[in-house]
């Protein structure tokens, strides 16, 4: 994952957080530190595990690992939601925060590309010329 460059050392040292300790027993309401280490956790893992879940698919390799981890892609993908929204805002911030420091972000395009088809349309009724446009950075 460091070495793809698809990860941070920070979003890497996340994954070594001692997640089953923080799940093993019941979370209190007000243990909000604890929430938002176990959000950061399962999202990143979720990621992690839609990206090699591709990678398998892209480069036509065996699907038995990817499989395997489906199940805990899915447990995360449900559960996330649930616990972000007993966060408060603060808390969302500092989630959002560590999500976004967690993984290395953007390809460069040589050319505009929308974000959404109307995006077009809008721009070159403002007199936008897609030349001018910089390179445009894309989330992962």
């Amino acid at each position: 994952m460091l070495k793809e460059q698809i990860i941070t050392e920070f979003g890497f040292k996340i994954l070594h957080n001692d997640y089953l300790s923080d799940v093993s027993v019941p979370i209190e309401p007000n243990e909000l530190k604890k929430k938002t280490r176990i959000c950061i956790f399962m999202v990143i893992v979720y990621n992690m595990t839609l990206l090699y879940h591709g990678y398998c698919l892209e480069n036509n390799l065996s699907m038995e690992h990817s499989e395997i981890l489906k199940p805990v892609a899915l447990h995360f993908e449900n559960t996330l939601p649930k616990i972000l929204n007993t966060l408060p805002n603060k808390y969302l911030e500092i989630f959002h925060g560590a999500k976004v420091a967690s993984f290395i972000h953007g390809h460069k395009f040589d050319t505009y590309v929308p974000n959404h088809p109307e995006d077009q349309k809008v721009l070159e009724e403002i007199g936008y010329k897609a030349d001018d446009a910089p390179p445009v950075v894309v989330n992962v």
